[in-house]
């Protein structure tokens, strides 16, 4: 697991990221249009982290956040003709009203986490996501998609038994949309739980077991390159999905050209 010293913070990690993404590929700071920020973490409950990041970007005249699992900071160039291209119209998106990681203490910096529930919002988040991405792909591309069709799948790493589950849930998906894209062996081990409803799915420990089961020759091969910085520094929270990606690119840099 990753963490910083107690002269570091959330602050200075990411001045650390930004700098080193400008003075690596030599960037013009008057060459960024827009300059964005996430992050889960609290350093002034009232004061943005980008207005100190901001400082990087000023013009001037000539002349402690505590991590629970892992700690880092990414820095990202978007802009044209860029190296590595997002497709966005097959974008799905889901948001909801949840308490499984609050902060009901104004006073405390440390969040209130229910971990059953948050993995519950996750998955419920993945399948609404996966399901608007399939709708859109099969609309537009005119065939409908599955785990297979991809090469790589990437995704935000709070830890790496629930980007297990997760990949687990999308072959299960498929199987429910259309069993004939998943191979015998899983639409055989699968076909009990065809008949559960939503909630009942997310909690049933045996087809956690079973869909992983099934799915992991194709984990190997589509989502075992994207672990290798999340599983070594830990849970970096909004930082998490990038680092995935990052670990992607550096083992199968080749493949991806």
């Amino acid at each position: 697991m990753a963490f910083c010293t107690e002269v570091e913070d959330v602050i200075s990690m990411s001045l650390t990221a930004v700098t080193s993404l400008l003075e690596k590929y030599t960037i013009d700071p008057k060459q960024i249009g827009r300059f964005e920020v996430g992050s889960e973490t609290v350093i002034d409950k009232s004061k943005s982290i980008k207005t100190f990041l901001m400082q990087i970007f000023e013009v001037y005249a000539e002349g402690p956040a505590r991590p629970t699992g892992g700690a880092a900071a990414i820095a990202m160039l978007v802009g044209p003709d860029a190296p590595i291209v997002f497709e966005s119209k097959f974008r799905g998106s889901h948001m909801s009203h949840a308490y499984d990681f609050y902060k009901p203490n104004l006073a405390s910096e440390y969040p209130v986490v229910d971990g059953k529930l948050s993995q519950t919002c996750y998955l419920m988040a993945l399948d609404t996501c996966y399901k608007y991405f399939c709708y859109k792909y099969e609309k537009l591309e005119g065939k409908q998609f599955s785990i297979s069709d991809a090469d790589y799948i990437v995704f935000h790493s709070p830890y790496n038994k629930l980007v297990q589950k997760s990949f687990a849930r999308l072959l299960f998906n498929d199987f429910m949309r259309n069993a004939s894209s998943v191979d015998d062996i899983a639409k055989e081990k699968l076909s009990p739980f065809s008949n559960l409803t939503g909630d009942e799915s997310y909690q049933s420990r045996d087809l956690e077991k079973v869909s992983q089961q099934v799915s992991k020759s194709l984990y190997d091969a589509k989502v075992q390159p994207t672990t290798l910085i999340p599983k070594q520094v830990g849970n970096m929270y909004t930082a998490s999905l990038y680092a995935a990606f990052a670990s992607l690119i550096h083992n199968k840099h080749s493949e991806l050209v």
